[in-house]
């Protein structure tokens, strides 16, 4: 485990390169801000002395953007593959969906949310400790940087290093026994340390919901040299520790020469996902990637006969259009990039309207499985393509949404899941709307800010406990989500004007009183 990680910021916004570091303590969270840069030329003559861990980095600058820099580490320094935090507006989504051909960690939205940079720090951290962690074990190592300089680069002759070894993805599934599990990446990692030995398996790469393992063929002989039989157990044990998870083992997948390997890659996941997408199928060891002719001949039909309703006012004709192109989806059981690619043109269409129409009231979002914590399977997929639809439509038609409705499904959400550790972000996830408007609701609705607004859920909660429990001071603090016990004394105090052990004698002397 190293002691300091190192940061560079890249942004030409000298406030902002100056304001972070005095804003946030990166040391506290095992991090140094090593250099600063305006642009991304300037980036790229420090980075090359530098080597920085993680970069921050702005899209839009001059001279050279932060793709275009992404673009020149990829070509000139090939081995260096740092963990990048993306920095920009909400105008820039489709640099966003560049970006992510990069491999960028993160996307974070201007201005910055400090508890959102911080979780994310947080989260690198993590992954960095096991990284160096993982050190113990060269010959895989090796080979999972092999894996990796296939995936981004040109590497030639290097096949022979991965005989006896295959790719096993862990497709983390959306349930809501998962709410439960405070980290589910470090569930799934648990349950494969716990079957498999360190040695045998070494973690190459995270991509949202998808963490992907080089496995050493040598492990297959606890199971018959059977990788079915080896993701069955591994399947089993995930299911007695509650985990709801798929998997794929690519065993000839290195067979491939560089550019093919990324294809199939690609490819092989994206089956992956699509038969779990449209099935409950959960191991999957014998993939035939199949071609799936393009989506829909009437597909621009169906898009032009939604926009021609909304021209007339016309809700109802909207709506039936819309669920005969899910209907379609569903009949075809389109493959994941299809599915992808029919979530944006929806997204465009109606974000589109909207703009159109000067209409703010609602902020869509568009939502990419590999980017999230969570992946969806088709009802869930349809429900949520059917919310934001219907809310679209309520503006486009009437002028006006369901406030009410909605804001009552996102109140009554946040207080059943305060306790956890709970962002705008994630809320606005699960109801597959924008985090302003999430946080509109809770303004609207309680005159407070999103984070004041569950910090009161936690006091009041931390009040009847109190009042109500034996429960130790830790132990609430713990039950609340805080992290630790003095935090929580600290914010208990600020909100009452006395600690939780004084409210709690105050609490007990006047029930006393009233017996």
């Amino acid at each position: 485990m190293q002691d300091m990680y190192t940061v560079m910021i890249v942004d030409d916004e000298k406030a902002i390169r100056d304001s972070l570091p005095a804003v946030i303590n990166f040391e506290m969270y095992g991090f140094r801000v090593c250099q600063t840069a305006r642009n991304g030329q300037d980036a790229l003559e420090k980075i090359r002395q530098q080597h920085p861990d993680v970069l921050l980095l702005d899209i839009r600058m001059p001279i050279l953007d932060g793709l275009g820099l992404l673009k020149e580490l990829s070509e000139q320094m090939k081995e260096y593959h740092p963990f990048v935090i993306m920095l920009s507006g909400y105008s820039d989504f489709e640099y966003a969906r560049t970006a992510i051909r990069y491999g960028v960690k993160a996307y974070l939205t201007k201005p910055l949310d400090e508890d959102e940079l911080i979780k994310e720090l947080e989260e690198l951290r993590e992954e960095l400790d096991k990284h160096h962690a993982y050190r113990a074990n060269e010959k895989l190592l090796m080979q999972a940087d092999v894996v990796k300089n296939m995936l981004y680069s040109e590497m030639p002759g290097m096949r022979d290093l991965m005989k006896g070894t295959f790719l096993m993805h862990c497709v983390i599934l959306k349930d809501e026994s998962w709410r439960e599990q405070k980290d589910p990446y470090e569930a799934v990692r648990s349950c494969i340390e716990m079957e498999l030995e360190s040695e045998q398996c070494v973690f190459v790469r995270s991509r949202g919901c998808v963490l992907t393992y080089l496995v050493a063929e040598n492990c297959l002989n606890a199971y018959q040299s059977s990788v079915s039989l080896l993701g069955r157990h591994l399947r089993h044990r995930m299911k007695s520790q509650g985990i709801s998870c798929a998997i794929l083992l690519d065993e000839h997948i290195f067979d491939l020469s560089a550019n093919q390997f990324r294809s199939e890659y690609d490819s092989h996941l994206y089956e992956l996902m699509t038969r779990v997408f449209w099935s409950e199928e959960k191991v999957v060891s014998d993939l035939k990637v199949s071609e799936q002719e393009q989506f829909l001949e009437q597909e621009k039909e169906g898009f032009e006969a939604i926009r021609a309703a909304f021209s007339q006012n016309d809700k109802e004709a909207a709506v039936h259009s819309m669920e005969a192109l899910i209907s379609q989806a569903v009949q075809k059981k389109l493959n994941i990039v299809m599915i992808q690619e029919l979530n944006y043109r929806f997204f465009y269409l109606l974000q589109d309207l909207l703009q159109k129409a000067q209409n703010t009231q609602v902020s869509l979002t568009t939502f990419d499985w590999r980017e999230s914590t969570w992946y969806m399977r088709h009802e869930e997929w349809e429900k949520a393509v059917k919310h934001q639809f219907l809310m679209a439509a309520d503006c486009l038609t009437t002028g006006n949404v369901d406030e009410q409705g909605t804001a009552s499904q996102i109140l009554s959400y946040i207080k059943k899941h305060f306790k956890e550790p709970l962002l705008a972000k994630e809320v606005a996830a699960h109801f597959f709307i924008s985090p302003v408007y999430v946080g509109r609701v809770i303004q609207q609705a309680s005159g407070e800010t999103f984070k004041q607004y569950v910090n009161r859920l936690k006091m009041e909660e931390a009040k009847q406990l109190l009042s109500s429990s034996d429960q130790l001071v830790y132990e609430i603090a713990e039950e609340l989500g805080f992290k630790d016990s003095k935090y929580f004394i600290s914010r208990f105090t600020e909100e009452t004007g006395m600690s939780p052990a004084e409210y709690r004698r105050k609490k007990e002397t006047k029930s006393n009183i009233c017996k």
